[in-house]
């Protein structure tokens, strides 16, 4: 599967990652199509959402929950998928990344 990482600038103190996936081999139901993490720096940001992309949605924010950071997952079906503090940690973050 081929990915495209994309950067975002560092938000206060934090730095978001979002890795998308941009394959255009046929999709199996609820296939990752990007992920945003949340992170104090910009390698783990990458690391992590890289990771969580390729294990997917489930697992992925698993990983993102036990590492103690936050991401949220889009499907290609457009489902939302996030950890339980992600709304929380970017509620006033969010209006500063355009």
């Amino acid at each position: 599967m081929k990915s495209r990482v994309e950067s975002i600038p560092r938000v206060s103190r934090m730095w978001l990652r979002t890795a998308a996936s941009t394959s255009t081999a046929r999709l199996r139901p609820g296939a990752t199509a990007s992920v945003t993490v949340l992170a104090p720096s910009a390698m783990a940001a990458d690391a992590l959402a890289t990771a969580a992309l390729v294990l997917g949605p489930v697992r992925g924010r698993e990983l993102l929950e036990r590492e103690g950071e936050e991401g949220l997952f889009f499907t290609h079906d457009l489902e939302r998928f996030a950890t339980a503090g992600w709304d929380a940690r970017t509620q006033h973050g969010a209006h500063a990344i355009r």
